[in-house]
């Protein structure tokens, strides 16, 4: 796994690559996908955060179930645009889940077994460090925008309620942390360059 700025991403990704994107809270992780190249982009699921090998267990099942080749992970700037204290945990949990895949699953979450390595600078991810392996072998995570994910997320559940004429209930915060990664991945993919 190398984290990558968004061009070298978008240089390795190809069109037909299933990406899926996480949206990692505290309580929750939401998960979305799509084919790279397509318009159609799903919410997955959203996970329960339990214990830190549950979660990222769940997260590996989802990557070898749905073939994915890329992660796009939300990056929780502050509204002015600055990096906050979440974005450091943010960081720590993508790192940790780069060592569970590579030393659980070798070989699952990349096209290479061995070639997973998280590269992350003093400026943060995405500062412009490539990847010890240069082939495109690997499997690139990106770090995105999420500030206003979430809040698209209950926009579309409350619409969704008022159109149908009915509560979604206790399923509310499942829905809206998918629907907020696939918030991210679709703002990624469609005004990523």
């Amino acid at each position: 796994m190398a984290i990558l700025n968004v061009n070298d991403f978008w240089a390795r990704v190809q069109d037909g690559d299933r990406v899926m994107a996480l949206d990692v809270g505290s309580k929750t992780i939401g998960l979305a996908t799509a084919v790279w190249g397509s318009e159609l982009i799903m919410p997955l699921k959203t996970i329960w955060r339990v214990k830190f090998t549950a979660d990222v267990t769940e997260i590996a099942a989802a990557i070898r179930d749905y073939d994915i080749r890329a992660l796009v992970v939300g990056w929780p700037l502050l509204p002015d645009g600055r990096p906050g204290k979440r974005c450091q945990s943010v960081r720590d949990f993508t790192a940790e889940l780069d060592r569970f895949l590579r030393d659980c699953h070798p070989g699952r979450a990349s096209r290479d077994p061995g070639s997973s390595s998280v590269l992350i600078s003093a400026e943060g991810p995405g500062s412009g460090q490539r990847p010890a392996r240069d082939d495109g072998s690997y499997f690139p995570i990106t770090f995105w925008d999420e500030r206003f994910s979430t809040a698209y997320g209950d926009d579309v559940v409350d619409t969704i309620g008022k159109t149908a004429g009915k509560s979604v209930g206790n399923r509310r915060d499942d829905i809206i942390d998918s629907l907020a990664a696939q918030k991210i991945l679709e703002d990624f993919m469609f005004n990523g360059r």
